[in-house]
């Protein structure tokens, strides 16, 4: 993943929510996330994955972890404890996140592995394909933050569309922090989705494309 665009195009709405993008800050390149844990052994629907964190400290700062599509889950321990895993397949992401909820956005500060419980890990019936362009999106109150990984956000390549209440309100090609501007308090639905250079969303597999239930104050 790198960062290589610099214009953020804002549709106006009827509603008049649009988005900023908020100046991004120098990350550390020395930042490295490690999962320790052997994930291709037979694994039991309890599991913990422990984590290796260099070059970036956890006393105020996390580590964001989404597995499946579920929302991001922040942790400050190099470990963390799953439980009541259905059998089959699951993916788990994990990043590097600041103490203001926005994530490190250089290569070394991600890693994803897929694994099966109650089975070993296979080659077949894959739902997600390692290579493929993903995003995971890291929500705090207003904030839009998200992590992209086998892919360049830029006006060359892949950019994020986002979505509110089902209207798009923002395509961007910056690698950045948005926040959510003009948005009515109470509950809404936030998509953000890659889209290639033909214009098509990438939707596939299922977790770049995740509707987020959020509540604004």
């Amino acid at each position: 993943a790198e960062y290589m665009g610099t214009s953020l195009a804002i549709t106006p709405m009827a509603s008049g929510v649009t988005v900023q993008l908020i100046e991004r800050r120098t990350d550390p390149q020395d930042a490295k996330l490690t999962l320790v844990s052997d994930l291709s052994k037979f694994l039991p629907s309890d599991l913990r994955l422990d984590f290796d964190v260099q070059g970036f400290s956890l006393d105020k700062n996390f580590i964001g972890i989404a597995l499946d599509g579920n929302e991001v889950q922040h942790i400050q321990s190099y470990q963390v404890q799953l439980r009541s895993l259905t059998v089959g397949y699951h993916l788990i992401r994990a990043f590097l996140i600041y103490a203001d909820y926005t994530c490190v956005k250089t290569p070394q500060a991600y890693v994803e592995a897929e694994f099966y419980v109650n089975r070993s890990l296979v080659q077949l019936e894959r739902p997600f394909m390692f290579g493929q362009p993903s995003i995971v999106v890291v929500l705090a109150g207003r904030l839009i933050d998200f992590y992209v990984h086998n892919c360049a956000i830029s006006s060359r390549t892949y950019f994020v569309r986002i979505t509110v209440d089902g209207e798009v309100v923002a395509e961007g090609d910056e690698w950045g922090t948005y926040e959510i501007m003009g948005a009515a308090p109470g509950e809404h639905r936030l998509r953000v989705t890659l889209v290639n250079t033909f214009g098509e969303e990438i939707t596939t597999p299922k977790y770049n494309n995740v509707e987020h239930i959020i509540f604004l104050s």
